[in-house]
């Protein structure tokens, strides 16, 4: 778990969106699982096992104000292609994430500040950082590259 992150959501649909998020709480469960998975006909306890992907599934935590839950929720469900991206160590891990689990809206929530519990699910062969040279309205075809 790490913990006191500050998270980025970017969100590409007609143009590149991005939602910062402070304080966050982060768990990231790995996992691999495969395409193929089925026994040997000739001999059952060998597993035959091809195409391995990754299946992560990241929780955050964060307490928020009515207003940036309100934010939150509505970026998300507006979101088309979403990653989420954080630093852990030296490293930037930018991952593809869909939406796993939206964060609950309690009555407490339209007034008071709030903790907050929301998941997503990452589908990957390979992480690879964004490259916004292949993004509209950042790339070096389509305009200057602005980068975050």
């Amino acid at each position: 778990m790490i913990i006191n992150q500050t998270i980025k959501l970017i969100n590409f649909s007609t143009s590149v969106n991005m939602k910062v998020i402070e304080n966050t709480a982060i768990d990231v469960e790995p996992s691999i699982k495969y395409r193929v998975s089925k026994t040997n006909a000739f001999d059952p306890t060998k597993l035959i096992q091809r195409d391995p992907y990754h299946e992560d599934t990241i929780k955050c935590e964060s307490v928020f104000t009515p207003e940036e839950l309100d934010d939150l929720i509505a970026f998300l469900k507006n979101s088309s292609r979403l990653y989420l991206e954080f630093s852990y160590l030296t490293h930037t891990l930018q991952y593809p994430v869909i939406i796993d689990k939206l964060p609950k809206i309690p009555d407490d929530a339209r007034f008071f500040n709030t903790k907050q519990s929301y998941s997503f699910k990452a589908i990957y062969k390979t992480l690879e950082p964004i490259n916004f040279d292949d993004t509209p309205g950042y790339g070096n075809y389509w305009g200057l590259s602005w980068g975050f």
